[in-house]
């Protein structure tokens, strides 16, 4: 076999997030900076994550799943189907299957769209004189009324986010390096100074936390966002 590849550039951005705090309030509360530290970071986490699905690419953001040129794209609108919801996310990962030779691994969804694709419904004939219309749970089982409603879907796993925007699903591959990978070039940092402009006479001092990343998709066929859920 032989591999042929294509330079191609991706730009590394750092990510952050700051607080101010004052001398005293660290001197008085013993827990603070621990707590503060904290926030950060998962502050941090939750811009990294907004970043990599919806990142314009335009400095100094990422280039996000949804504005990567050339991933699959379907409006659940033209969907034609009878199995509504999960019948337009299984034509996603069939169009994955066929263009990428991948086996998508995971649907991003939107918390409010799960709830739809949970409780979807579809209508059949009547059988009473009256014309009394049935209707079957398209997604649960009768025997799973009794506890919680398994986060999968076509035995992939549902991963609920609201970074993705209600209406929006991705199903793609994003395990395994093969398709998508995370380039860090300075994992989180938390660090502390007085020595921005006048904190030192004010008694301040800013914490902020930072990574350094980019995000490289090799194969962008292996993603496709679904619209109008």
């Amino acid at each position: 076999n032989a591999l042929a590849f294509t330079e191609r550039t991706e730009s590394i951005r750092k990510i952050g997030s700051f607080v101010p705090v004052t001398e005293e309030l660290l001197e008085d509360v013993s827990a603070v900076e621990g707590y503060l530290s904290s926030r950060l970071q998962t502050m941090v986490k939750l811009a990294v994550s907004d970043q990599m699905i919806g990142g314009s690419g335009t400095a100094p953001n990422l280039t996000g799943i949804l504005n990567k040129t050339g991933i699959n794209s379907f409006a659940y609108g033209s969907f034609g189907g009878g199995l509504k919801r999960i019948g337009q996310i299984y034509e996603a990962i069939t169009e994955i299957r066929k263009d990428s030779f991948l086996e998508p691994d995971a649907i991003i969804m939107h918390p409010e769209d799960w709830y739809q694709v949970v409780t979807e419904v579809a209508d059949t004939s009547g059988t009473s004189g009256a014309g009394f219309t049935q209707t079957t749970p398209l997604f649960v089982g009768a025997g799973q009324f009794g506890g919680g409603v398994g986060q999968t879907l076509w035995g992939l796993p549902v991963v609920l986010s609201t970074e993705t925007a209600s209406g929006t699903a991705i199903v793609g591959v994003f395990g395994g390096g093969q398709a998508i990978h995370i380039v860090a070039r300075q994992g989180m940092e938390v660090a502390m100074s007085d020595s921005h402009d006048d904190l030192f006479v004010k008694d301040t001092i800013v914490l902020k936390a930072t990574v350094r990343m980019g995000m490289p998709i090799y194969r962008a066929s292996a993603f496709c966002k679904i619209t109008g859920l």
